[in-house]
């Protein structure tokens, strides 16, 4: 009989080493809270494509001579209702979802193809079902944010078609979200390290963590955001920090979908004034990020 051979980097070992370095790569501290657990790879090799992290091109030297996407502010997400525009923008980065599939839009009109975009203001008004309805590819307010304001590839227009503003997004986006300010740190901090954030609403967590992103691996953490002043012992009064029950209840759900939970943490000085929090730039840059892994103590596995 033929032995099979082992494929290299498949023993329990090489998954530790990786998770290991993927920890290290998040939180920017290696050995945080032991043996953290190894991302779990989707069968296949994924689709072919999605190797580029945003959707820009690396052969231009400045930003302002980028292609510029087109999205709509519809009141709590934007919209982008162009066929190409859809396709780089998901392919290049998993930015968005559609609006009626889990991940690209895939049931698109027709007359939306020919025509290369939809009409807007029917789509809106429309009460009927989703079947007779085109799908667009929905972007929450961080990913929006982050492709208008760090990587100045989208150019965002309210329903009306009126042009809005970086610092009108900011407040915009702060008053429909109110944790918005540090969801969004999150998600920056996560980008810049090479991982794929998306929405945690359905683990009720704010954020998940994709390596490479989630036509590849399952998302690895689960992510509990928080906004903390600096010398104050006490969680602001919108934090789901509240109470311990809490934290138990997500980390029994990520226990059961083989996630960790982290809880990062967004701390802002004290005395920050109004008119800091109102310019992104200037607020992005008084905030600093900690993370920490949150696990089960279990009295069986740790006895000596």
């Amino acid at each position: 009989k033929k032995k099979k051979k082992k494929r290299q980097g498949s023993g329990k070992g090489s998954e530790t080493n990786n998770a290991d370095k993927f920890l290290c790569e998040l939180t920017g501290k290696c050995g945080v809270g032991g043996i953290p657990t190894a991302p779990r790879q989707k069968r296949g090799k994924g689709p072919k494509g999605y190797n580029k992290p945003f959707p820009v091109n690396p052969e231009v030297a400045t930003l302002h001579e980028a292609r510029k996407y087109n999205g709509v502010f519809v009141g709590s997400s934007v919209w982008v209702t162009n066929v190409d525009d859809m396709r780089k923008i998901h392919r290049e980065g998993f930015f968005g979802k559609g609006i009626f599939s889990k991940s690209a839009p895939s049931k698109i009109a027709p007359e939306v193809q020919n025509n290369k975009k939809a009409p807007l203001e029917s789509w809106v008004d429309n009460k009927n079902e989703s079947d007779s309805m085109p799908e667009y590819l929905l972007l929450s307010l961080e990913e929006a944010f982050f492709l208008s304001y760090s990587v100045g590839s989208l150019h965002i227009v309210d329903i009306k078609n009126n042009v809005i503003s970086t610092k009108e997004l900011w407040s915009i986006f702060r008053r429909v979200q109110p944790n918005f300010v540090e969801v969004f740190a999150a998600y920056h901090h996560l980008r810049s390290r090479g991982w794929v954030p998306k929405s945690g609403l359905k683990f009720g967590s704010d954020l998940l963590a994709y390596r490479r992103g989630p036509a590849f691996y399952h998302s690895s953490y689960s992510i509990m955001v928080r906004l903390h002043c600096a010398n104050s012992h006490q969680a602001p009064p919108t934090s789901r920090f509240q109470h311990w029950r809490q934290l138990l209840n997500v980390n029994r759900l990520a226990a059961q979908v083989a996630k960790e939970v982290l809880l990062c943490t967004v701390i802002v000085s004290e005395n920050i004034s109004d008119d800091t929090f109102n310019d992104p730039v200037k607020c992005l840059q008084q905030l600093e990020i900690s993370f920490s892994i949150l696990r089960r103590w279990i009295p069986e596995k740790t006895r000596d």
